[in-house]
């Protein structure tokens, strides 16, 4: 997993489950990176409680919707596709390389 700068203060985080490829290209700032695939077996490593607030995307919000139903299926009840990176970027989320 990919843990970027968490120094600044939010009740949510970013989760993006794209490939490492994708993720090297750019992400969504202070974003944490776990491919939808792998959420089974790592969703640990993101260190939150069961209630945090989980915004999930990928390149355009299908590996995210199964991100998305896998991680709410594990008891992250807060968890949310917020669908494409460029859609978000589009919407002002700023973006990291």
């Amino acid at each position: 997993m990919t843990d970027n700068n968490q120094s600044h203060s939010q009740d949510f985080i970013w989760l993006d489950v794209r490939t490492l490829e994708e993720f090297s290209e750019g992400h969504v700032k202070h974003a944490k990176h776990i491919p939808y695939d792998e959420l089974e077996s790592r969703h640990q490593e993101l260190q939150v409680s069961k209630d945090t607030h989980i915004k999930l995307y990928c390149r355009s919000g299908k590996r995210s919707d199964v991100g998305t139903r896998i991680m709410q299926q594990l008891g992250y009840e807060n968890a949310v596709n917020e669908g494409g990176f460029s859609d978000l970027v589009a919407r002002g989320e700023q973006a990291a390389q």
